[in-house]
């Protein structure tokens, strides 16, 4: 039999093509995958940055700035659900999100989270400051890549290390209100114990941890309440006489 028979008896016994099923997602689906409440904290550190920044910013430049880093701390949760999909599913804590329900392929969530985190570095850099969209695609492939893919996998101290992530949203608020970097109000430690201690029994499904149990309880309390201790200490010398406020946390 010669190939050209050969292919037109495969082509003619070939299944015919699935078709495409639809989406079951809700934009309520949607809205879950961007984590609001991680959001909701990114923006209001984001915002307090830029309020204390010396200087002044035009409230839509700043209203600007904090809807793109609001996006992409979005896409930054959309991504880091596509890719721990496999270990929320078996997770109590996680196990009712879009993709482990069925809700969403995974596809749909890479896509999301990508087109998410173009959009928020575009226009943070287009309409405000280029640095301040380097440092944010810097924030999403370090919460994605290094925490996400690679931390959270490897190590118990992941999410002490990862938390650098949660810290540069005041950064990138700083440099967006006054076009340079600041590492002042870098301080990830105190919220990186919690989660640790309160959700021991859930990760252990998933056979990870976020921090060495005995250490999660020795230190964690103390951390958590030293961190806000010295910052409330040193509230009075926080600004500097060339007008910059120093905010730290051992």
């Amino acid at each position: 039999m010669s190939l050209m028979a050969q292919g037109s008896q495969f082509a003619g016994s070939s299944a015919a093509p699935v078709p495409c099923q639809p989406s079951l997602a809700s934009v309520g689906d949607y809205v879950t995958l961007m984590k609001p409440r991680v959001m909701s904290l990114v923006v209001f550190t984001a915002l307090v940055s830029v309020m204390i920044a010396p200087g002044h910013i035009h409230p839509v430049i700043g209203f600007t700035a904090l809807l793109c880093i609001a996006v992409g701390a979005g896409a930054a949760g959309a991504l880091n659900m596509w890719y721990d999909a496999d270990i929320d599913a078996l997770m109590s804590r996680t196990s009712s999100r879009p993709i482990p329900r069925g809700r969403m392929a995974a596809g749909e969530a890479l896509a999301f989270g990508v087109v998410l985190a173009a959009f928020a570095v575009g226009v943070l850099g287009v309409l405000v400051s280029w640095l301040a969209a380097a440092l944010l695609a810097f924030t999403i492939f370090f919460y994605v890549v290094v925490y996400t893919a690679w931390l959270k996998r490897s190590t118990p101290h992941n999410i002490v290390i990862g938390g650098a992530a949660g810290s540069l949203p005041p950064v990138i608020g700083w440099a967006a209100a006054t076009g340079a970097r600041s590492s002042r109000g870098l301080c990830p430690r105190s919220r990186s114990h919690a989660p640790s201690r309160c959700r021991r029994r859930g990760n252990a499904a998933a056979d990870f941890a976020l921090f060495p149990r005995a250490r999660a309880d020795r230190r964690g309390p103390m951390a958590s309440r030293l961190c806000p201790g010295a910052l409330w200490a040193d509230r009075d010398r926080s600004r500097h006489p060339d007008g910059h406020v120093r905010v730290a946390c051992a």
